[in-house]
């Protein structure tokens, strides 16, 4: 029987290809030098593909990366939209990719009628938590508009490679104990993490108490050098609204 871990890794690994090949250019759609371009139509589809293909490994328990968990509710959840002069980023698969990423938003607010850019936000989970990763390429402003594609397509190649590469090698256990972590971090009650283990979570029948939840949370940021989870009583959560 075929181990569905290894299908969503060999799906990543298409992408990969796929950004790498640019395969999602649209034939006859060229530029001023002959080079097939990208429209972004035809890249926003394999940019959601990314996106819902990790949302999807995700509530399988195939990833293990702290801040995923906020992005997918932040699609499940998503906040109400905000003012035409505030820049956000729409929650959507493709934005859960691309927060992945890092390197890609330029926040822009609207003064006096014009977009004015406000800030760079180099961050993005995957930099940030698997130090031992090829370093990921950035756009930059210098760069024609092919070289800024060339590369996006480099940066988002990598990220479904190490994807990839994150399911297979994400227990059962790690994926739990992220999880746990994950709700720690935001203030949940050890109880309330207790009672709430999602059913993805495919060993959450060996972490049943206050005490046990605790242990897999510490346990799990010592082993991905994380900062340790702030002291809080063992009780029901306070309501915060």
């Amino acid at each position: 029987m075929i181990d569905e871990r290894h299908i969503f890794a060999a799906r990543f690994r298409e992408l990969a290809e796929r950004f790498v090949n640019k395969e999602y250019a649209e034939i006859g759609v060229v530029d001023e030098n002959g080079r097939p371009v990208a429209t972004e139509l035809s890249k926003q589809a394999v940019l959601d593909e990314a996106g819902e293909l990790t949302t999807a490994a995700y509530r399988l328990g195939f990833l293990a990366l702290p801040g995923l968990a906020k992005l997918v509710d932040w699609v499940d959840n998503s906040p109400p939209r905000p003012e035409e002069a505030q820049a956000t980023l729409y929650p959507c698969p493709s934005n859960v990719f691309m927060e992945l990423c890092g390197f890609h938003q330029v926040p822009v607010v609207v003064r006096g009628g014009q977009l004015e850019i406000v800030g760079d936000n180099e961050g993005g989970i995957l930099p940030t938590m698997l130090e031992n990763s090829p370093a990921l390429p950035r756009p930059r402003q210098s760069q024609t508009r092919y070289g800024q594609d060339a590369t996006l397509r480099r940066q988002y190649g990598l990220v479904c490679k190490l994807l990839a590469d994150e399911i297979e090698r994400t227990s059962g256990e790690d994926a739990r104990d992220c999880w746990i972590y994950e709700q720690a971090t935001i203030s949940r009650t050890w109880q309330w993490i207790a009672e709430n283990i999602p059913d993805w979570c495919r060993d959450r029948e060996q972490v049943t108490t206050p005490n046990g939840v605790k242990k897999a949370a510490t346990r799990y940021a010592e082993k991905h050098g994380l900062p340790p989870i702030q002291k809080r009583k063992t009780g029901r959560p306070r309501n915060t609204n």
